[in-house]
């Protein structure tokens, strides 16, 4: 069943990659300077380097263009990227370079697999690279990391007709925000009549959201040594509860604002086991039956990413958990028979015990994210697996859960 469940999330999320590719209306213009309107696939900046991805109706087939295939490509009133070599580059091929801002001096952008790249286009109209090297330097056996800050260097003959700009520069990093705000800043210092075009996207500043979720979970837990009949290994029934908590989640906007979220969950739940055990000792047997009631806290760390940007968003999500039993209250009935399987002895005690305190694994699920009356929630099955922490707590468990979370604030 377990096998089975798990072959059929897999396949949803195969099928939900497949089909969640999101489109916005933009435009390409060919190497015959024609200009094509219609659907360009939203992609992040490592992908949108290489290729274009275009349609000109929704139901019309994908064309993959390469910057050797067209000279541009724009989102409406989006981003902008344009073919173009770049410095220094020994393959000396052609990449889409995303133009952030067109003033005075124009500003690009370049992110290849591993790195980020800025330039300028300097007096002779060609591509100069902004960048700070990092080298380390020893002095008297203690090493120091250094900036070489070429950037500064190129870009202040540039804006030394701007004393405010300068001074800006001066405290510049060599990052997507930064720079933007520098070249912007020159372009309004110096040019009052023609308008300084930024094409990148507003970059907003992220905010934590809060939330409640509710949530119906099983567990099964195997291969349990419990310190309270030494030696003796059983399992534990199925145990089905509900759930309830809050959650905070901030926007991960260096992967995508929109899409992608780091999320912290607090919930609490009763679980209610109900268990017997039955075992020879010597002349005697005895049965021993447990029910056991658990106040428990689960804080989980996981994060979460929209597959697409349309009304109804699938998404998946993958975290880490820590599971404390915070109470917990434990009445046994021991009942003793002879060889003649007559009852012997019977005891009942009701104990607090913390055998179990605290519990630590992973998970991973797959869910829907959207809106109903404006408000946003989360639809998600998640599958996770835990194992006990400390000496007295040798244990592993399989959790199952249905959850659903609505954002408030």
């Amino acid at each position: 069943m377990k096998l089975k469940l798990f072959i059929i999330l897999i396949f949803i999320a195969k099928a939900s990659l497949f089909y969640s590719q999101n489109f916005e209306k933009g435009y390409v213009i060919n190497n015959q300077n024609d200009t094509i309107h219609g659907l360009i696939a939203v992609k992040n900046n490592n992908t949108s380097s290489k290729k274009c991805k275009f349609k000109t109706e929704k139901t019309d087939k994908i064309i993959t263009y390469t910057p050797d295939d067209i000279r541009q490509f724009r989102y409406q009133n989006g981003k902008y990227y344009i073919s173009s070599r770049i410095p220094n580059d020994s393959t000396n091929q052609l990449h889409f370079l995303e133009f952030l801002v067109d003033g005075i001096v124009d500003l690009y952008y370049y992110q290849d697999n591993i790195n980020e790249y800025y330039f300028i286009k300097d007096i002779n109209d060609s591509l100069v690279e902004l960048k700070n090297t990092q080298y380390y330097e020893k002095i008297e056996n203690t090493t120091y990391l250094r900036n070489k800050n070429e950037y500064i260097q190129i870009l202040a003959p540039i804006l030394q007709n701007s004393t405010k700009s300068c001074e800006k520069l001066m405290r510049t990093q060599v990052d997507y925000k930064s720079l933007i705000s520098l070249i912007q800043f020159y372009h309004k210092d110096l040019c009052t009549q023609n308008e300084c075009i930024v094409y990148s996207k507003q970059i907003k500043k992220e905010k934590f959201h809060f939330g409640v979720v509710a949530a119906y979970e099983s567990m099964q837990i195997k291969d349990i040594t419990t310190p309270r009949v030494s030696g003796v290994l059983y399992e534990y029934n199925t145990v089905y509860y509900p759930k309830l908590g809050i959650f905070i989640y901030i926007p991960l906007s260096f992967i995508n604002n929109q899409r992608s979220r780091l999320i912290f969950e607090n919930t609490y739940s009763v679980e209610k086991q109900n268990n017997q055990l039955s075992y020879p000792d010597g002349y005697y047997s005895y049965q021993i039956q447990m029910k056991e009631n658990r106040f428990n806290m689960r804080n989980n760390l996981y994060f979460s990413y929209d597959l697409s940007r349309t009304t109804l968003r699938p998404l998946i999500l993958g975290g880490i958990f820590l599971k404390t039993t915070l109470d917990s209250e434990l009445k046994t009935q021991v009942d003793v028979y002879n060889p003649n399987n007559m009852l012997a002895i019977t005891k009942s005690e009701t104990t607090k015990t913390n055998y179990m305190n605290m519990e630590a694994g992973a998970f991973v699920g797959l869910g829907l994210h959207t809106k109903v009356f404006k408000i946003p929630f989360s639809f998600d099955l998640r599958c996770s697996y835990g194992s006990g922490l400390g000496s007295d707590a040798k244990f592993k468990a399989t959790y199952f859960s249905a959850n659903l979370g609505i954002i408030l604030l």
